[in-house]
């Protein structure tokens, strides 16, 4: 089984061939769902949501890392981390 770290330079490579904007987002909708598989759909569909819409609201720069591209992500690993990968309650 590939680690996570594995998935994302893969990721990262295959965005490089600049396949279109909607796989781009099909790709990061990838990586957050494999991030965070504990999350519930409700969870993982509002943060696939908002990266669809930032991605949408800037302008096509190639510059980074794919965690630079994904700030949402970095937020949610940071706020994981955190909780020590419980959900609320």
């Amino acid at each position: 089984m590939q680690s996570l770290r594995e998935d994302l330079d893969e990721a990262e490579k295959i965005m490089r061939l600049n396949l279109g904007a909607e796989f781009n987002k099909e790709i990061k909708a990838t990586i957050i769902k494999r991030k965070f598989p504990r999350l519930d759909d409700v969870d993982i569909d509002r943060m696939i949501a908002t990266m669809e819409t930032q991605e949408d609201s800037l302008s096509k720069s190639e510059s980074g890392k794919l965690f630079d591209r994904i700030p949402s992500l970095m937020r949610m690993s940071a706020i994981n981390a955190n909780s020590g990968g419980k959900q609320g309650g």
